[in-house]
């Protein structure tokens, strides 16, 4: 332990009252620490895999065995203790971090013959959204009477960064176009009156509603 002084003079001769401060100095410096990569972005879906990297000094003669441990430091949400454990690599299995959200967790790695040789660092992982699913049951395209009610149905739809079972807390939005390939417009009634299907995960067109069409077919 070293402790140094340092005082100041001015011109006239005053002397400034000493200020100290205390260096410890280690036999050997503490290893640096490294990620790869040095930075994390996925998708709730995606596993997150990081190593640890340690480099010594050069000047570092004896190097023992090394002495890991991952903890979090912030997020949203607890990660499981079993994924934060006590080797160089880290791995959170898809489908633990929340979507649309930002942790950090830190690594600090110490020499097992000396523990206050130590490095301690931290990371940032980003986990983005995945898209919505939209889907409407049955095949892509059918062929029907314009005498029968048609129903549709887009409760199949989903956001996949929600459990399977919860909740998928969804708003809909139905639209229908008339289209010949070239151009379309806006579907309408026989009365001439823009279909309204409303914001529900069904809707239904009711019997002899729309007009029949031949080569040009409703997209809904």
């Amino acid at each position: 332990t070293y402790e140094i002084g340092v005082t100041a003079t001015d011109m006239f001769g005053s002397l400034s009252k000493e200020v100290m401060f205390t260096v410890f100095k280690a036999a050997a410096p503490a290893p640096q620490l490294y990620f790869q990569p040095a930075s994390v972005a996925v998708t709730r879906d995606q596993m997150v895999e990081v190593r640890a990297v340690t480099v010594f000094s050069q000047c570092t003669t004896a190097k023992s065995e090394m002495v890991f441990q991952w903890a979090q430091v912030s997020g949203p949400t607890t990660i499981p203790a079993a994924y934060l454990g006590t080797i160089s690599q880290l791995r959170i299995p898809g489908g633990t971090l929340q979507a649309a959200a930002t942790y950090v967790v830190s690594l600090t790695v110490s020499m097992s013959n000396d523990v206050s040789k130590q490095s301690s660092s931290q990371m940032v992982i980003s986990v983005g959204s995945l898209p919505l699913i939209a889907r409407i049951k049955g095949s892509a395209s059918r062929k029907q009477s314009t005498r029968s009610t048609l129903d549709l149905d887009a409760s199949v739809s989903s956001d996949p960064d929600v459990n399977a079972g919860d909740a998928q807390g969804l708003t809909f939005a139905w639209a229908c176009t008339l289209s010949d390939g070239t151009s379309s417009q806006s579907c309408r009634d026989k009365s001439g009156a823009l279909l309204a299907l409303g914001t529900a995960s069904t809707s239904q067109v009711p019997a002899d509603m729309l007009p029949a069409t031949t080569d040009a077919p409703y997209e809904f």
